[in-house]
């Protein structure tokens, strides 16, 4: 058998074309090895990883789903008779190409084959927050506006709970990647921060705030002597993501708490942020 290969205007092997072969046909995949095993270290490694993708893709198609178990890779990667490691190298580079998702050290037993699952679920948060909202500004919808419990939590202060997130059902898998999986991705992420037992701060959902509201805020905290937070950009705008980060940073290692009424309490340090105060907790 003849092997083609393309070589690029820098002058690298590229062996590409050979990578349909990788499939779940185990005498096509030896030969796979086989060529690997005469390629230099780079080409080599660049093929094994590209394999490994390829595998946990299809395996995602057969399952229909973009959520893998560990096992479950390292089962049919193992079944391929690729080399040990290869399997978490390849996991590595993928996530940082933002290809796969696989946070081994946040959620070391769950595969995301597209990154893009986490990120939907928070779009559907976004969507029902936006939904709530304007159900709540409509006259007509009054009926709409009798929401209680986890949901009016969620409306009203940015909070969410366990048993709130369970219905948003998108992408779980049972045991594999369930609701309290999506949380500890979430807090570990400075997405969300914890506030009790059961309940956690999702700051980034809350509407924006007014520069008239902040400066009322700062005149409070001059008047009664607590230190404020203010963090000013020199462009103008915060770059993404910063605001949510800071918050949940300030919550989670620093004892704060979110007060709900959004007054700033004369006796306590606080930080001012868009529709919700920080207040240190005491002691």
């Amino acid at each position: 058998m003849d092997l083609i290969y393309l070589t690029d205007s820098g002058g690298q092997q590229a062996y590409w074309d050979l990578i349909p072969i990788f499939t779940f046909d185990t005498s096509a995949t030896l030969f796979v090895h086989r060529l690997c095993e005469k390629l230099d270290e780079h080409p080599r490694n660049d093929l094994y990883q590209r394999g490994e993708q390829l595998i946990l893709e299809a395996l995602a198609l057969k399952l229909g789903r973009e959520v893998l178990s560990k096992e479950e890779a390292i089962h049919v990667s193992d079944s391929l008779g690729f080399p040990e490691g290869e399997l978490d190298a390849a996991l590595t580079f993928f996530d940082k190409l933002n290809i796969f998702l696989y946070k081994k050290t946040i959620l070391p037993e769950v595969i995301f084959t597209n990154a893009q699952v986490p990120l939907d679920k928070l779009s559907k948060l976004v969507e029902k927050q936006y939904h709530l909202r304007a159900a709540m500004a409509d006259p007509t919808k009054a009926a709409d506006h009798a929401i209680t419990g986890d949901w009016q939590k969620f409306r009203d202060n940015g909070i969410l709970t366990l048993d709130f997130l369970e219905d948003f059902k998108n992408h779980y898998v049972e045991g594999i990647f369930t609701a309290r999986d999506f949380l500890v991705l979430l807090e570990k992420s400075l997405v969300v921060s914890r506030l009790s037992r059961t309940e956690y701060f999702f700051p980034a959902i809350l509407n924006m705030t007014t520069e008239a509201k902040i400066s009322e805020c700062l005149e409070t905290c001059r008047r009664t002597k607590i230190a404020a937070l203010v963090v000013e950009f020199p462009t103008g705008w915060a770059p993404p993501g910063v605001y949510c980060c800071s918050v949940c940073h300030l919550q989670s290692h620093s004892g704060w708490e979110v007060v709900k009424n959004r007054r700033i309490k004369p006796q306590s340090k606080a930080s001012t942020a868009p529709q919700t105060h920080l207040d240190q907790k005491e002691g």
